[in-house]
C-alpha cells in the first residue's frame, strides 16, 4: 500500500491552518496504509499549534510540526521534504484546500507516471460577490493553464507549488528547491529549469484541485506581483542556469533596462513601464482604477487597465529586485 507525507510551509497564517488541516482530513485515503501531516513553521510571531490543536486526527493520518528559524518557503519546504518519512511527498501552500480527491490523483500520477513530478491546479475560492477583480483573476488564472479543460496528465514544463508531489529518493540530497533563495516564485523557476537539466518530467493535471484563499482584490494582486518580479530577479542573477528556462528568459529579460539589442517596440514598452512603475506613480495608476472599479458596470472594460497594472507591478518588482541582488557575491 502506498504512502504519503505532505508537507505544509506556514508563516504567519495559523488561523487558515486550521480550515486547510481540516480539509486534508476529509480526503478520500482509500488504499493508503499511512498519510503524515508536516507542518514547517518557518519562524511565525504565533505558533501554529495554538490553531491546529482543535483538529482530530484519525488514523491513516498523523501530524507533525517542524519549526525553524524564519529561513523562506524554499528552505522550510526542504526542511519537511528531509524529515518525510515516505516515499511520496506532497507539498501543499498553507492558504489550498483540498479537494477531496486531491490526495488520490497525485497517488495516480506517480503509478502512471513514476519519477516524475505532479502538480495540480489552484482556482481562487469563489467570493461571495464576484467583482471584476475576481473576475479577471479567475480569467487569468485559466490562461496561465492552457491546458485547463483536459482532466489528463499533460506534460509541461512548468511548475506551481500550490499543490505538488514528487517521490523522494529523487532528491536524495533533501534539495527538491534550494534553500538559499528566499524570493517567492525565485525558488519555483530555478525547480524548473534544473527539472529539466536532469530530465524529469513533469505533468499537469487541472482536475487535481484545491482552493487558493488568496484575497481577490486587484490590490492584493498587485503586490503578489511586485514580490514575483523580485524573485525573478533574484534566480535570474544568483542561478545564471535558470534563465535557460524560456518563461524566465521573457519574464527578466523584458523587464530589465534598456538594452541595445532590444527591438525598439520592446524600448517604447520599457520607456513607459519605467514611468509607470515609480512607486508614486504606480500607486497612482491602482488609486484610477480602483475608482473606476466603483463606477463602471462592464467587468471587461476592466481588464486591460488590470493587466497593465500587473505589468506595472512585475516591472518595478524585477529592477528592485536587480537592484537587491546584483552584486558580485550573488552568484551561485
Amino acid at each position: 500500500m502506498p504512502n504519503l507525507s505532505i508537507v505544509i510551509p506556514t508563516y504567519n497564517r495559523g488561523e487558515q491552518l486550521g480550515e486547510v488541516i481540516e480539509h486534508i482530513l476529509k480526503s478520500d485515503v482509500n488504499g493508503l496504509a499511512f498519510v503524515e501531516i508536516l507542518i514547517v513553521d518557518d519562524g511565525s510571531q504565533i505558533p501554529p499549534h495554538k490553531f491546529i490543536s482543535q483538529n482530530i486526527i484519525k488514523s491513516p493520518f498523523s501530524l507533525r510540526i517542524i519549526n525553524q528559524y524564519n529561513a523562506g518557503p524554499a528552505a522550510a519546504r526542504n526542511n519537511g521534504f528531509r524529515n518525510a518519512k515516505h516515499s511520496i511527498v506532497l507539498f501543499m501552500d498553507d492558504d489550498i484546500l483540498a479537494f477531496p480527491d486531491m490526495i488520490q490523483k497525485h497517488i495516480e500520477g506517480h503509478r502512471e507516471y513514476p519519477g516524475s513530478v505532479i502538480y495540480g491546479y489552484c482556482p481562487y475560492a469563489i467570493p461571495k460577490k464576484e467583482t471584476p477583480a475576481y473576475q479577471f483573476l479567475k480569467q487569468l488564472a485559466y490562461e496561465n493553464e492552457k491546458d485547463g479543460k483536459n482532466n489528463g496528465f499533460i506534460p509541461t514544463t512548468s511548475i506551481a507549488s500550490g499543490n505538488i508531489s514528487v517521490e523522494k529518493n529523487i532528491f536524495p540530497d533533501g534539495e527538491f528547491y534550494k534553500s538559499f533563495l528566499r524570493t517567492p516564485a525565485a525558488e519555483e523557476f530555478e525547480l524548473m529549469a534544473r527539472l529539466t537539466q536532469l530530465n524529469v518530467k513533469i505533468y499537469f493535471n487541472s482536475s487535481i484541485r484545491g482552493w487558493h484563499l488568496q484575497p481577490v482584490t486587484i490590490q492584493d494582486k498587485c503586490k503578489q506581483e511586485y514580490k514575483y518580479g523580485i524573485g525573478v530577479a533574484e534566480v535570474a542573477i544568483k542561478v545564471t542556469y535558470s534563465l535557460d528556462h524560456v518563461n524566465l528568459q521573457c519574464l527578466y529579460y523584458n523587464n530589465r533596462k534598456i538594452m541595445r539589442t532590444d527591438t525598439w517596440r520592446l524600448k517604447l514598452k520599457k520607456c513607459v513601464k519605467s514611468i509607470l512603475s515609480k512607486k508614486l506613480n504606480r500607486q497612482l495608476l491602482l488609486g484610477m482604477v480602483k475608482g473606476m472599479e466603483s463606477v463602471l458596470p462592464f467587468n471587461r472594460i476592466l481588464f486591460p487597465f488590470y493587466r497593465l497594472l500587473a505589468g506595472v507591478f512585475v516591472f518595478a518588482g524585477v529592477r528592485e529586485g536587480i537592484k537587491k541582488f546584483n552584486n558580485p557575491g550573488g552568484a551561485k
